[in-house]
């Protein structure tokens, strides 16, 4: 999903969104988490993200993984932008392939 975003492949990353995802904390869905990736792939023309997976607990076709985000953005040669995130995410497999369908995420930790 990372690399899908630093190449601008919103498609790529929207492939691994179950159609009933939801944020648990607010009225969030599949179609406002494609808005949030079109806006930001729009501001920044070049896009790094690091991520480092620091939980799994697999239980079946479901998994909830904790992920480490930091992501930089821009348009020149150093980056004019920055943001950290902590998800915890619920997934599922569906026909062999891992969806998230729940997560849940901080900003700036």
């Amino acid at each position: 999903m990372a690399q899908a975003v630093e190449r601008h492949a919103p498609a790529e990353l929207l492939e691994h969104v179950a159609e009933d995802f939801t944020r648990e904390s607010a009225t969030f869905g599949k179609r406002d988490a494609q808005r949030l990736l079109a806006g930001v792939l729009l501001r920044n023309e070049k896009i790094t993200v690091s991520a480092v997976v620091t939980s799994v607990v697999l239980t079946g076709d479901r998994a909830r993984t904790k992920v480490r985000v930091i992501a930089t953005g821009g348009s020149g040669l150093l980056p004019e932008r920055g943001q950290t995130w902590e998800f915890d995410a619920g997934w599922r497999r569906e026909k062999g392939t891992w969806r998230v369908f729940n997560a849940e995420w901080q900003e700036g930790i």
